[in-house]
């Protein structure tokens, strides 16, 4: 039996503290008042109340609140191992980490990971395949940035998340637009995360490619290649992922072109104990790094893992985290997945009521529907993400298909258009 701290939590992160206790680990969890992310609900009232010890701290992002706290538990029972799957909180917990000994990812490889215009500046120094970028601090140098780089480019928060204030822009006046509503759209962000979304802009080259994720292990002084998946993105705006489908559909030599490139960035970078979520644009030249998440894949991506291998991936970030083998072989998927999320294409209000019954004749493909934000009459913010959903396919493109098409369903129900 081991004591693992987990420091706040998304819905990943809750199913990863069931796994815990289950496999007989004490648990203690630290989470934050200012901002959660999961829902408020009595599955997950239940799982956070079986937890041995809850510590509630303002904001897990504080290095210094999250530190006096962990140093507090560490009083009471040493920690064997440190987990977060919270992308707001990973740079928190690296730096508390190191300054009370604890085993986590190593420090200056998350710091490093979580700052794109840094994790480039690393790849070209280990001479890896990178886009051409700039982070710039004004308007009028992200502008002359572009140009230099040449357009089109993407314009995005250096250290970001989940397609928030990222844009594509062809022309010097989008780019303008864009680098404007980096720099001063933070404040309607929660405050959890302004610290990472006030680094100034970064503009890069725009990749033309297939987007992928490797789902990638690295402990015990080796990589686990868990999962290639692939990233469906939103036709009215390529920086928005739609979801993510497993397995990706690239060939057996393309993956593994995919997986050895993520090795290397992973030993540029130093992320050496944890399960990382490598996305990468496969290029006709080979695949580019688009980001390096320091954690686990987010969203429903375990959930999907597990239901295209029969394996939940959690028990093998608890066993890397602890130091302890990985099972082997890893699984292999059995059959294909796609999900899609529902986000409005721009801020509104939702239907006085949202009937979903309709999704009952769809149970035999519809395999997880998990609303998160579908209170009828509510306002919503653009891209704000309402709910998720699984389907199941016999291939990629008969789930795709499903897929899309109960977009336009959903879209009735909740009586705001959605981003497509």
């Amino acid at each position: 039996m081991a004591h693992i701290l987990f420091v706040d939590s998304n819905v990943p992160g809750i199913d990863a503290m069931r796994r815990a206790l289950s496999a007989g680990h004490r648990v203690t969890l630290i989470t934050s008042t200012d901002y959660r992310m999961y829902p408020d609900n009595a599955e997950t009232a239940a799982a956070l109340a079986a937890v041995h010890r809850s510590r509630r701290i303002e904001m897990a992002s504080d290095v210094a609140a999250l530190t006096a706290t962990v140093r507090a538990v560490l009083a009471e029972e040493p920690v064997d191992a440190v987990i977060t799957q919270n992308e707001f909180c990973v740079e928190a917990t690296a730096l508390m980490a190191r300054e009370l000994g604890l085993p986590f990812t190593d420090t200056d490889a998350v710091v490093t990971a979580r700052h794109k215009g840094r994790t480039r500046e690393r790849l070209a120094a280990a001479g890896l395949a990178s886009a051409r970028y700039a982070v710039s601090s004004t308007v009028s140098e992200a502008v002359a940035a572009a140009e230099a780089i040449g357009l089109p480019v993407i314009v995005k928060p250096p250290s970001g998340a989940d397609s928030i204030l990222a844009f594509r822009a062809d022309t010097p006046a989008e780019v303008a637009d864009a680098a404007r509503r980096v720099l001063d759209e933070v404040e309607r962000l929660p405050r959890l995360m302004h610290d990472q979304f006030t680094r100034g802009v970064l503009v890069e080259q725009y990749l033309i490619g297939d987007l992928v994720s490797a789902e990638l292990g690295a402990g015990n002084g080796r990589f686990y290649r868990f999962m290639l998946s692939g990233r469906p993105r939103a036709i009215t705006n390529e920086c928005v992922e739609m979801g993510a489908f497993m397995p990706a559909d690239v060939t057996p030599a393309t993956a593994d072109r995919c997986f050895a490139y993520a090795e290397e960035v992973c030993r540029a970078l130093g992320l050496d104990l944890g399960i990382f979520h490598i996305e990468l644009m496969v290029t006709a030249d080979g695949p580019v790094l688009v980001e390096a998440n320091p954690r686990l894949m987010g969203g429903v991506m375990p959930s999907l893992y597990q239901h295209v291998t029969g394996v939940n991936i959690h028990d093998s970030l608890l066993r890397i985290h602890l130091g302890q083998p990985v099972e082997e072989p890893l699984p292999v998927a059995t059959s294909c997945v796609t999900t899609r999320k529902l986000m409005p294409l721009r801020a509104g209000r939702l239907a006085d009521e949202i009937p979903l019954e309709w999704l009952d004749q769809y149970d035999d493909r519809v395999i997880a529907f998990d609303p998160y934000r579908l209170t009828p009459g509510a306002q919503v913010a653009e891209l704000e993400i309402l709910a998720r959903y699984q389907v199941r396919g016999a291939d990629l493109a008969e789930a795709s298909r499903e897929a899309d098409n109960l977009l336009g369903l959903f879209e009735k129900s909740v009586g705001v258009p959605l981003i497509r």
